[in-house]
């Protein structure tokens, strides 16, 4: 179906004028629904509602959520109303494609309540580096909801400490915010970094504990908050 796949780019292209992201997104959702049919069937003639519709569930499944199984069902709908009126299969196929409901507050972080996070950093004790740095990001995750790669990429020139303020560089809206710095979110920055932050030449705030010296990754962000709540005993779906 190479011949398929890129006649349906050349079309979103130059006659729908999408831009070069959403025809990519298009064009790949698209491929991967004809890379499982062609394992079923030799021709697009062959191709029923019924194919889109299993194609959908096994992926929502096995592989996607409710948002990209969605997204999916969107591109399928566009590609299959460009292969009805090139004649590839037959009508009303595009017209079928449902995708699943989505609901307003289902992207929504499913985490823990306010008195498990409060338990959560009343739990991290002690004066050691590895603990003084934890009650400082665990304190910006839970006072401002910050993702882990907003927190990673927190330098040392983003805190205005006279205005007690701070800039976070947003992940996926982008662009820089100030915040107001909160009393103990500030106390417990301070802190580490008196007390607990190597001296380097690295200008992000959170840096590893031993040499060579380096920003802490999102990842491992995650994983010692991840960690840190089963330590604590408290569980939830996105930890």
């Amino acid at each position: 179906f190479t011949d398929h796949l890129e006649d349906f780019a050349r079309w979103m292209t130059e006659e729908r004028g999408l831009s070069p992201l959403s025809v990519r997104s298009h064009r790949w959702k698209a491929s991967r629904f004809l890379t499982w049919f062609s394992e079923r069937h030799p021709c697009l003639e062959c191709v029923r509602l019924q194919d889109v519709d299993e194609f959908l569930i096994l992926q929502g499944s096995t592989r996607w959520n409710r948002t990209s199984v969605t997204v999916a069902a969107q591109a399928l709908r566009i590609f299959f109303r460009h292969a009805e009126r090139r004649g590839w299969c037959r009508s009303g196929i595009a017209e079928g494609i449902v995708g699943p409901r989505r609901y307003v507050h289902e992207g929504l972080p499913e985490g823990p309540t306010w008195t498990e996070v409060q338990r959560l950093l009343e739990g991290v004790k002690g004066t050691s580096a590895s603990a003084l740095r934890a009650r400082a990001i665990l304190s910006l995750f839970a006072i401002y909801g910050l993702r882990s790669g907003e927190v990673s990429r927190l330098l040392l020139s983003d805190f205005d400490w006279s205005a007690e303020t701070f800039l976070v560089t947003h992940s996926k809206r982008g662009g820089r915010q100030p915040y107001p710095l909160q009393h103990e979110v500030g106390e417990a920055i301070l802190e580490y970094i008196t007390k607990a932050r190597p001296r380097t030449e690295c200008r992000h705030l959170f840096v590893t504990l031993h040499v060579p010296y380096r920003s802490v990754a999102a990842a491992s962000l995650w994983e010692m908050t991840s960690r840190r709540l089963k330590a604590a005993g408290i569980s939830c779906r996105r930890s």
